[in-house]
C-alpha cells in the first residue's frame, strides 16, 4: 500500500512540476507555445531573429539525402508560416555538402543577412554570406548574385559579424588549411562594403590576419567587444585541448597587450577536451562564455571575465558556475542576456543514452542558477528522443524565442522547432478568464481594430480595461459609463500597442468578465 501511495505522490509531484514549467509557455504562439515543422529528413533549427514588424525568421539546416542545404522560414507573430515570404513562406539554399553554424542578422529596413559555412568533408569548409530582400528574394546587388564567400581558403569560418552604420560588414573568424588531418587556422578580420564586395581600404584586399605568437591553433568562437574590438577564443591543435586561450583584437588587427597577461588569457578548468559554443559581451565590458566538456560534452560551465580578461570573483564560484540539471548531464549551445541582466542559455539535458531534451537555463547576474525559473533554473521544452536548442533571442517585449532540433522516436518524425516563452509564469489574469463570459471579440488575432460584443442582463455602469500578460492596465476604454440592458457592440482602437497577448476586462453590476485576444 505504501508503494502505491509513493507512486501516486510521485505522479502528483511530476504533474505539478510539469504544470509549473508549462506556465512559462506563450499560449499565443504555435501549439501551446511550441511550433514544430515536420520534415522527411533531419533538420536542425539554428538561429532565430525577430523582425521590426513582429514577424520572425528561423534558419534551419537540412541534413539528409539529396536535400542538403538550408531553409529560412518566416513566421507570423503566432508562429504560423508567413506564405508571403520567399516561396510559400520559405527560402531554400542548396549545397553539395552540409551547411552549418547558420546565423541571421537584419538591417533596419528589413533586409536580411544569412551566413554560415559549407562543409565538404576532407576538402574543407568555407564561409558564405547571402543578402535577402525583405520579401525573401535574394538581393542580386550583393556580392556575386547575392552571395559572397569571404575567403579563398579551403577552410574558413565566421565567428561573429556586425553591420556598421555605413552598412559595411565586419567579420571576425578563422581561415587556414588541414595539416596531418588537423585544422590549422589563424584569426582573421574581414571587411565587406555595403554591396558585399571586399573592402579595398581594409588590410589587404579586405582582410587582416591577426598575428599570434603560437603555432597550430584553432579558433573556437569570438564575440564583439564593447570597446569596438573582438574577443577571440582558441585552443591548440596537437596538444592541450583542455586549455582555452583568449585575446582581444581591434579592427586594425592590433592586439590589446593589457588584456590578461601581456595580451593573452589562458584558462584550464578540466582535464577533458573543451569547446566554447558561444560568447557574449555584457554592457559593462565583461565577457561571459559557456564551456562544454566531459564525455560527449556532458557538462557546461559558464565563465565570466572582467574587462581586463581576469576571472570575475563576484560571479558564481570565483568566476565560474556549473549548470546542473538532473543526473544525465548538460550542454549549452547559445547565450543571450535579458533585460533584467539574467543570462539565458539554450542547449539540452541528457536524460539517457542517445536521449536528450531541448532545454533553457537561466542564471542570475551574480552567477547563481535562478531557482524561480522552470525547475531549479531549467525549463525543458518538449519530451524528445533527441533534441537540442541551438539559438535563442530576446524579443522587445521580453519573451524568449528559442530555435531547436527535435526528433521523436515514438512518432518517427524529424522537425525543426521554434518555441516562445514568457520570462515569468502566466499571470493570474490568464488563469481567471471567465468561463461563461458574454464577451465576443472579432477578429482575433487583431491588427489595428477589434470589435467587442457583449450582453448586459440589466442596466449598468460599465468599465472596459485592456491589460497585458502581467496584469498591467495598458488602455482604458470605459470608466463607469452607463449602458442599458441588452446587446452592445463597440470598436476598439489597438493602434500603438505592441504585438502580443492581451486581456479585455468588462466590469458591470459588481462582477468582471475577461476575454483574451492576440494583437498582431
Amino acid at each position: 500500500m505504501r508503494g502505491i501511495t509513493f507512486i501516486l505522490l510521485l505522479l502528483f509531484l511530476v504533474s505539478g512540476l510539469a504544470k509549473a514549467q508549462h506556465n512559462y509557455f506563450d499560449e499565443s504562439f504555435g501549439d501551446h507555445g511550441v511550433e514544430i515543422t515536420i520534415t522527411p529528413q533531419s533538420t536542425y533549427g539554428y538561429d532565430c531573429i525577430l523582425l521590426p514588424d513582429g514577424k520572425m525568421l528561423q534558419a534551419v539546416m537540412l541534413d539528409g539525402g539529396d536535400s542538403k542545404g538550408a531553409v529560412i522560414y518566416r513566421r507570423e507573430y503566432n508562429g504560423k508560416i508567413d506564405s508571403s515570404f520567399g516561396r510559400d513562406g520559405r527560402m531554400s539554399f542548396r549545397c553539395d555538402g552540409n551547411m552549418f553554424d547558420l546565423r541571421l542578422a537584419t538591417y533596419p529596413d528589413g533586409r536580411i543577412l544569412f551566413h554560415g559555412a559549407e562543409f565538404y568533408g576532407s576538402l574543407g569548409y568555407i564561409s558564405f554570406i547571402y543578402r535577402l530582400l525583405p520579401s525573401g528574394i535574394i538581393d542580386s546587388t550583393f556580392g556575386t548574385d547575392g552571395r559572397q564567400y569571404i575567403s579563398d581558403s579551403t577552410m574558413s569560418q565566421i565567428a561573429t559579424l556586425t553591420i556598421g552604420a555605413d552598412e559595411k560588414i565586419v567579420v571576425a573568424g578563422e581561415e587556414g588549411s588541414y595539416v596531418n588531418q588537423h585544422a590549422m587556422t589563424q584569426p582573421v578580420l574581414w571587411s565587406l562594403t555595403s554591396n558585399g564586395k571586399r573592402d579595398s581600404t581594409f588590410g589587404i584586399n579586405g582582410k587582416i590576419s591577426i598575428p599570434i605568437d603560437l603555432d597550430s591553433i584553432m579558433i573556437v568562437t569570438a564575440c564583439k567587444d564593447s570597446n569596438n574590438g573582438f574577443i577571440f577564443f582558441y585552443n591548440k591543435v596537437f596538444q592541450d585541448y583542455n586549455s582555452i586561450y583568449i585575446f582581444r583584437a581591434y579592427e586594425d588587427g592590433s592586439i590589446d597587450t593589457t588584456y590578461g597577461s601581456g595580451g593573452l588569457m589562458s584558462l584550464r578548468l578540466t582535464d577533458s577536451p573543451s569547446e566554447i559554443p558561444m560568447a557574449m559581451t555584457l554592457p559593462d565590458g565583461s565577457v561571459v562564455f559557456a564551456m562544454n566538456f566531459g564525455n560527449k560534452n556532458s557538462r557546461t560551465v559558464l565563465v565570466k571575465l572582467v574587462k581586463d580578461g581576469e576571472l570575475d570573483p563576484t560571479f558564481g564560484n570565483g568566476g565560474t558556475v556549473e549548470i546542473v540539471a538532473g543526473t544525465g548531464g548538460v550542454s549549452s549551445s547559445a547565450l543571450v542576456l535579458d533585460s533584467s541582466g539574467r543570462i539565458i542559455t539554450a542547449g539540452r539535458v541528457l536524460v539517457a543514452l542517445n536521449t536528450s531534451i531541448s532545454s533553457v537555463f537561466r542564471i542570475l547576474p551574480d552567477g547563481v542558477l535562478d531557482s524561480t525559473f522552470g525547475l531549479n533554473g531549467t525549463l525543458q521544452l518538449i519530451d524528445e528522443t533527441y533534441g537540442v536548442a541551438l539559438g535563442i533571442r530576446i524579443q522587445p517585449d521580453g519573451k524568449y524565442l528559442i530555435s531547436a532540433y527535435s526528433w521523436s522516436n515514438k512518432l518517427g518524425q524529424y522537425g525543426s522547432m521554434l518555441a516562445r516563452l514568457n520570462p515569468d509564469p502566466k499571470s493570474s489574469v490568464l488563469q481567471n478568464i471567465s468561463r461563461t463570459s458574454s464577451i465576443s471579440l472579432y477578429p482575433t488575432p487583431s491588427l489595428d481594430n477589434c470589435t467587442i460584443t457583449y450582453t448586459l442582463p440589466t442596466n449598468s455602469d460599465c468599465s472596459l480595461t485592456l491589460r497585458d500578460e502581467s496584469g498591467r492596465a495598458v488602455k482604458t476604454y470605459m470608466t463607469s459609463e452607463y449602458r442599458s440592458a441588452g446587446k452592445h457592440e463597440d470598436e476598439l482602437d489597438l493602434r500603438g500597442l505592441a504585438a502580443g497577448v492581451y486581456f479585455l476586462s468588462l466590469g458591470h453590476n459588481g462582477k468582471t468578465e475577461t476575454a483574451k485576444f492576440i494583437k498582431q
